[in-house]
């Protein structure tokens, strides 16, 4: 599988279990149009979103730039998005 990967550093705050930075960021992202979270394992996604939490989070976005079907190494369906955004896009999205 090829990805084009984006990683960002942000300061975000996660004082609380409920507190889900994933679900934050997701929502940041939702302008790019990408699915980048599998809600059932038989989903399309576009990529995904990897977190280091610390004072500063350090978010690492891998979007896929090749579509790849279901196989023995996962159920879902890899799927490259028509339009793959650029590092500028992404890093306005999380500031």
């Amino acid at each position: 599988m090829k990805i084009k990967t984006f990683e960002v550093t942000t300061k975000m705050n996660c004082e609380t279990a409920l507190d889900k930075c994933s679900d934050k960021i997701i929502e940041k992202l939702k302008p790019l149009g990408l699915k980048l979270i599998a809600d059932h394992p038989n989903d399309t996604v576009n990529g995904s979103v990897t977190i280091l939490h610390d004072v500063e989070h350090i978010i690492r976005i891998e979007i896929y730039t090749e579509s790849e079907g279901p196989n023995k190494d996962h159920l879902a369906t890899l799927e490259k998005p028509l339009t793959i955004p650029n590092e500028h896009q992404i890093k306005s999205l999380l500031a």
